[in-house]
């Protein structure tokens, strides 16, 4: 089955002043100032002058590699966080933002090394084995994402982000039953929650009961009506149902709503019965990407 991608929650960290005991210089203030301003390049400047004055100050080191991150300078910024992770050495947000750097570039391996330091620093930190489950997840490799998931239920069983990822991770596991089961209890408890109809409808789909996974995505879009996702798969839905001119209008609006979708649709297999259309050849054609 097609892969349907968590949803990724970044770490929203403040950039902290500093760990150490000692009085940063004030050419690290100045350099705070400089980034809350805009002037990253600035910034990464003055906080380079600081580290001049107080080489060891992991803040310094720290706040660099957010800045390099932000300019797409992914090498010097994996080299700060590492600076900063060897200077705060109990520390775990170097390591977070090392892990979230990595997996954007698709080093899953490297992200997961990353991860797993964050943990050894932060042992009971649902969120970090959240992340963990979402990059074992991204790389394919759900039985241990599912691990992950039982690990952070375990120290925040009101994080309600697990529930929804294990759906997800049930779905690619194939594990159609588990994603009902646990559909239905989270529906009783949040309602109005539309992700969990979405995979309660994926589910549903993948079982080839198209009846009631149209119920559990028109569901969903009564709540959220612009969910890509959810147009996708009612695409899918009706095509299963022969309906191909209400397959046909469902893809296309999920790709105006995400342009993500297009190359999913390209690549489909299910689709085939309705690729031939003129406006949707057109539109996931590669020729109306350049």
């Amino acid at each position: 089955m097609r892969l349907i991608f968590i949803t990724i929650l970044l770490l929203l960290t403040s950039i902290f002043a500093s760990e150490d005991s000692k009085k940063p210089p004030k050419e690290f203030n100045e350099a705070q100032k400089l980034f809350e301003e805009g002037d990253l390049e600035g910034a990464i400047e003055m906080w380079q002058k600081a580290l001049e004055i107080a080489p060891n100050l992991g803040a310094t080191w720290f706040n660099m590699g957010i800045t390099h991150d932000m300019l797409g300078d992914d090498s010097l910024a994996i080299i700060c966080y590492n600076k900063a992770a060897e200077l705060s050495p109990h520390d775990p947000d170097p390591w977070v933002y090392m892990a979230q750097l990595y997996r954007r570039n698709d080093n899953f391996k490297m992200a997961l090394v990353a991860f797993n330091q964050a943990i050894q620093r932060d042992s009971e930190n649902a969120f970090l084995y959240n992340s963990m489950a979402i990059t074992y997840d991204i790389a394919g490799e759900y039985k241990q994402a599912i691990k992950a998931i039982r690990n952070a239920l375990k120290y925040d069983p009101e994080y309600l982000s697990l529930y929804l990822n294990q759906m997800i991770i049930f779905n690619h596991l194939e594990w159609y039953d588990s994603t009902k089961g646990a559909a239905f209890e989270f529906i009783s408890k949040q309602p109005n929650e539309p992700i969990s109809l979405i995979q309660l409808g994926v589910a549903y789909y993948e079982l080839n009961q198209p009846d009631s996974a149209l119920w559990a995505i028109d569901s969903a879009l009564t709540i959220y009506p612009e969910l890509g996702i959810a147009h996708y798969y009612r695409g899918l839905i009706m095509l299963a149902k022969n309906d191909k001119e209400t397959a046909i209008e469902e893809i296309i609006q999920a790709i105006e709503l995400d342009d993500a979708y297009k190359e999913m649709a390209r690549e489909d297999p299910e689709l085939e019965p309705i690729k031939n259309d003129a406006q949707l050849k057109e539109l996931i054609s590669n020729e109306s990407e350049e």
